[in-house]
């Protein structure tokens, strides 16, 4: 499943996941809540990789930007921190341009 291969340490499987999500766009919205549970992972890597995945769901994963946010301010890690701050702009300016479109 897509949240297998976000739990997995090796880059193809990040790069599958990424294309396959992309190429879902609104039917990936079930995923989110989730990608949004591996966020209190204990292993940064899969914390980043879940933050990755709600990023390339753009506009759907709106719902994920409060625990987005919460990993932005308070995670241990930098990267986590980095990485959800920038996933979490990807998200909006996505949101502002679906908005836009109707």
């Amino acid at each position: 499943t897509l949240i297998d291969l976000v739990k997995r340490n090796g880059v193809q499987d990040l790069f599958t996941t990424e294309r396959v999500l992309r190429s879902l766009g609104p039917v990936a919205a079930p995923a989110v809540p989730r990608f949004v549970a591996l966020l209190t992972s204990e292993d940064a890597g899969v914390r980043t990789r879940a933050i990755r995945a709600l990023e390339h769901l753009g506009d759907v994963a709106e719902t994920a930007l409060p625990a987005l946010e919460e990993a932005r301010q308070g995670d241990e890690d930098a990267d986590v921190r980095h990485v959800a701050e920038y996933a979490a702009n990807a998200i909006r300016e996505a949101v502002r341009k679906k908005a836009k479109e109707q």
